[in-house]
């Protein structure tokens, strides 16, 4: 249940960030492969470290109006792991 109020937060506070971050340059997703999720196994993970997980799919227009201010965010992570998830191109993703 902690783990639950946990995350909550950390999407709360990831979306007050976003609103912050100023773009200087247009990021992509190819600029952050090292972070890529390709297994669905390897999301949902139950871990005792925190971390984030963002999911996005390059169908979804909703995902390409954050995607410069969401990949700014990432770049500036110093001391949290990160992991990305295209929901199109992972195997074995049922949502």
């Amino acid at each position: 249940m902690t783990k639950n109020f946990i995350l909550i937060g950390v999407i709360f506070i990831t979306g007050f960030l976003i609103v912050g971050c100023e773009n200087k340059e247009e990021l992509d997703y190819t600029d952050f492969e090292s972070h890529f999720i390709t297994e669905a196994s390897d999301a949902f993970k139950d871990t005792e470290e925190i971390h984030i997980e963002y999911f996005y799919s390059q169908y979804c227009s909703h995902c390409q109006d954050i995607k410069q201010n969401v990949l700014h965010f990432l770049s500036k992570l110093d001391d949290t792991e990160y992991y990305i998830i295209d929901t199109s191109k992972v195997v074995n993703m049922y949502l």
